[in-house]
Formats: C-alpha cells, sequence, structure tokens
C-alpha cells in the first residue's frame, strides 16, 4: 500500500491542541474513519489494531488508517 506523506496523526493532533470541539469537524473525521474501517473490512481484512496512532492526518486535514501489522482475513461476511 503506498499513500502520500502525512506529517502527523490523530493523536498527536489531539495532544497538542486538546479536545476537538468543533461538532462538524468531528462528524467529518468520524466519517472518514467509518468510510476507511468500512473499506478494510469490504476487501476480506479486519483491521484489529485501530487506535488515534494509527489515524495518519494528511496536509487538507483527510485521514489515512494505517499500520496492518495486526490484520487478519475476515472469516465470514455478517449480513445485516
Amino acid at each position: 500500500m503506498i499513500t502520500e506523506l502525512c506529517l502527523t496523526d490523530l493523536f498527536e493532533v489531539i495532544s497538542i491542541g486538546g479536545a476537538i470541539s468543533d461538532l462538524e469537524l468531528l462528524r467529518a473525521l468520524f466519517s472518514q474513519i467509518v468510510t476507511a474501517v468500512a473499506a478494510t473490512h469490504d476487501s476480506g481484512l479486519c483491521h484489529l489494531d485501530i487506535k488515534l496512532e494509527n489515524v495518519l492526518v494528511a496536509k487538507d486535514f483527510s485521514l489515512r488508517l494505517c499500520d496492518y501489522g495486526f490484520a487478519r482475513l475476515a472469516d465470514k461476511q455478517i449480513e445485516v
């Protein structure tokens, strides 16, 4: 997997800047994380290590889920 250079992660952003209180920004960030997890699941993988340190922040504040070192193939699909 190749992605652009990201200079920080979400843990560092919150550690330095404090809690994110803008609800619209929080919704946008959460939506990006959910979309990344859904794409991971759609490809048949489970990430197994989702944490702030594994969410990279790009220059435009878009997020990238990283560190698939613990990822495993999903055993089966769950129908909703």
